[in-house]
């Protein structure tokens, strides 16, 4: 049996959110030929750590280029979707889906005017596939699953838990507030930015990339607030010297965080999280004092309750991570999900 793992993004160019999970899910299927089929700017193959990794170019027949693909990979497939528009579309049925947020979910909340049909695309959705792999509570609850469907909660772990840190990349920054997002209208950059101009004594560094990252760039610039970075898409060994040499993470939510990997990355390297009340972080988050509500003045009393609370030495952060989303405690759920699936196959 060959495993097929239905993604967003390339894995080589490790995008922050959806890849990462997979990432850290692949030691699950280490016995099996696995091949990952992704959006792409163009189609492509290629091999990306033994995996066969093969692009889908998402202008039109995309779904016809889709089940080639299949076909060519023969009968005998296991399918683990994170891509619900490729289970949607594929002949083979998907074995299992992990939901990341909801179809229905996600266009109601950015107010698409279409948002209908992926009410309708959600539903027919969850008639074709096996089992369901909710990774949070919240986002169990916004999906439009059928009551009596079976799915499994379980959460996310961090990749970067597996990587073995050289120590290679240094730093220039030191003392400052690190922010991990893609660079989008949800991630609310703007308080970030108002937060920056009010505490000038503060160091903000974004990392991330997305469709907005030139616009706030431009804002920032005109505005000349010299307190906040944007760092661009940064490496994992940069990534993690980021977090280690952070003072705080702070992670700000519109709506779409169905569960928050950069809250857990932090916790990883025992720093401390600011995160928005909404969506999955209040299941995520360690403690409700580090919660805030949307707006400036939360964000900051909060920045000066943390900075006050971090000052006492402690490792709770990391214990938190390592007691309920190392990997080996989520590969160890997931792989039991995963192997009733193959029973259940």
């Amino acid at each position: 049996m060959k495993v097929v793992i239905f993604g967003n993004q390339s894995l080589k160019t490790h995008k922050r959110g959806i890849e990462n999970v997979i990432l850290s899910q692949l030691d699950i299927y280490r016995n099996f030929i696995v091949y990952y089929i992704h959006w792409g700017n163009k189609n492509s193959v290629y091999l990306y750590n033994g995996i066969v990794c093969v692009s889908v170019n998402n202008k039109s027949f995309w779904p016809f280029r889709l089940n080639l693909i299949l076909n060519s990979i023969g009968s005998d497939l296991f399918i683990h979707s994170h891509n619900p528009l490729f289970s949607l579309f594929s002949f083979k049925k998907t074995d299992i889906i992990t939901v990341h947020d909801g179809l229905y979910y996600m266009a109601k909340s950015a107010k698409r005017k279409v948002a209908f049909l992926f009410y309708v695309f959600e539903k027919i959705l969850y008639t074709r596939v096996g089992k369901i792999h909710f990774i949070s509570n919240f986002t169990k609850e916004q999906s439009l699953i059928n009551i009596n469907r079976d799915f499994k909660i379980i959460y996310n772990s961090s990749h970067l838990e597996g990587i073995k840190y050289l120590n290679s990349i240094k730093s220039n920054y030191t003392n400052y507030i690190l922010i991990v997002k893609n660079i989008e209208e949800r991630a609310r950059i703007d308080l970030l930015v108002q937060v920056a101009i009010e505490m000038p004594d503060k160091l903000f560094l974004i990392a991330g990339r997305g469709p907005l990252f030139q616009f706030y760039n431009e804002i920032i610039q005109l505005k000349k607030v010299g307190n906040i970075k944007m760092l661009g898409f940064v490496e994992d060994d940069f990534l993690i010297e980021l977090y280690k040499n952070s003072s705080i993470v702070i992670n700000i939510a519109e709506f779409g965080e169905g569960f928050g990997l950069p809250i857990i990355e932090a916790y990883l390297f025992n720093k401390p999280v600011i995160a928005s009340r909404i969506c999955a972080i209040p299941e995520i988050i360690i403690d409700d004092n580090h919660l805030v509500n949307n707006n400036v003045t939360d964000i900051i009393e909060k920045i000066v309750f943390v900075s006050k609370e971090s000052s006492i030495a402690t490792e709770k952060y990391q214990k938190y991570y390592f007691s309920n989303f190392s990997k080996s405690v989520i590969t160890l759920r997931t792989k039991e999900f995963v192997q009733s699936s193959f029973i259940h196959n």
